[in-house]
């Protein structure tokens, strides 16, 4: 009887001791290392692109997207769950029959923790960060539209912080002409969490596509204003851009989802506006308008005339001297957008409340 129990106890051990031995071990990414979401050349790439589009094949690849981050481990039993934790972005994703996963879209600039744990429940945890830049989307299907997709936030502000991510996001209209594919859709409301669509096409676009709802779903919220890039400064126009930057003043629209046809010059005015309100540098503001150069839309800001005209008569609404995060509230203001409405911007931007706090 006791040499039986003996033998019950040394099985029990040893089943405990493979037990912990088989728990997963986290392998990538390693301890508190510091992520890149982004090439390393894509600042040489931006400026690049209209030679790449004739000469190479470069241009045909999705530079618009950002990297993926590969976790991995070894160990343990699938299928496994993966659990990431930043301060704004919490994710999982169940079932995972390997152990390795590649994950997109991550915010930039980012501490996170990451764990594991598998089919036993034994758990694994480790940390990383993502470094600082912009924040570029990926599509479910690369080939779908819409294109040019990224996240407005991550950028520091002389306010103090950084823009909030997840908040606004720009690119080109879902269609364009092509048929977009239900994933991407889906992306945009289970992935984004979209609650307003701001559709800046012209007036006789919405006309002939019979459009009068949001593209992406019948839940989410369509804002028409039909700006124009190349005659901003008219009392129409003035009345259209007081319109479309008035609405990022409802904390209720957000997450927004800006677009034109392309996303680059409407949107890219736009999002310029939005964030100089919140107090974002200007080689950051000029980076984020050259980012469309990524797409399918090679260009250079410095030979766009247009882009330049519009930043030097925006300068003439208070001194050419000033940086663009101050040239751009006395433009709003004069164009009838209140400066509670800036305030608020500004606030819900980045994660302020009235008396300077936190939210």
């Amino acid at each position: 009887m006791m040499k039986r129990a003996a033998l019950l106890f040394l099985l029990a051990a040893s089943a405990a001791a493979l037990f912990a031995a088989d728990a997963p071990q986290l392998l990538a990414p390693e301890k508190n290392e510091a992520v890149s979401l982004l090439r390393s050349d894509w600042k040489q790439l931006t400026g690049q692109r209209k030679v790449l589009a004739k000469t190479s094949d470069e241009f045909k690849k999705n530079l618009h997207f950002p990297l993926t981050v590969r976790f991995a481990w070894r160990g343990g039993r699938a299928p496994y769950r993966l659990e990431l934790a930043g301060d704004a972005d919490r994710r999982s994703f169940s079932g995972i029959g390997g152990a390795e996963l590649r994950v997109a879209n991550l915010f930039t600039g980012t501490d996170y923790r990451w764990s594991v744990t598998d089919a036993g429940g034994r758990r694994a945890e480790g940390a990383f960060s993502t470094m600082p830049g912009p924040r570029l989307i990926q599509v479910p299907e690369a080939a779908a539209w819409p294109i040019n997709v990224r996240d407005i936030g991550g950028r520091r502000s002389v306010y103090g912080g950084v823009v909030r991510q997840g908040l606004v996001y720009r690119g080109s209209h879902l269609k364009a002409g092509k048929k977009v594919s239900e994933k991407n859709l889906r992306f945009f409301v289970d992935g984004l969490k979209i609650r307003t669509e701001l559709d800046l096409r012209y007036a006789a676009v919405i006309e002939r596509e019979k459009c009068t709802a949001s593209n992406i779903a019948e839940a989410v919220r369509w804002v028409h204003v039909p700006v124009n890039a190349y005659k901003s400064f008219t009392p129409e126009q003035n009345a259209l851009f007081r319109d479309a930057v008035r609405l990022f003043a409802d904390k209720t629209a957000y997450p927004v989802y800006v677009h034109c046809q392309g996303g680059v010059d409407r949107t890219g005015e736009i999002c310029f506006l939005l964030n100089a309100v919140a107090g974002v540098s200007d080689d950051d503001l000029l980076t984020d308008y050259e980012l469309s150069s990524l797409s399918k839309f090679p260009r250079s800001r410095e030979k766009t005339v247009y882009f330049r005209e519009w930043r030097k008569k925006i300068g003439t609404f208070s001194s050419p001297d000033k940086p663009y995060s101050e040239q751009v509230v006395p433009y709003l203001l004069s164009i009838g957008v209140t400066q509670k409405e800036i305030d608020a911007i500004r606030g819900i931007l980045l994660g302020k409340t009235e008396n300077g706090g936190k939210k």
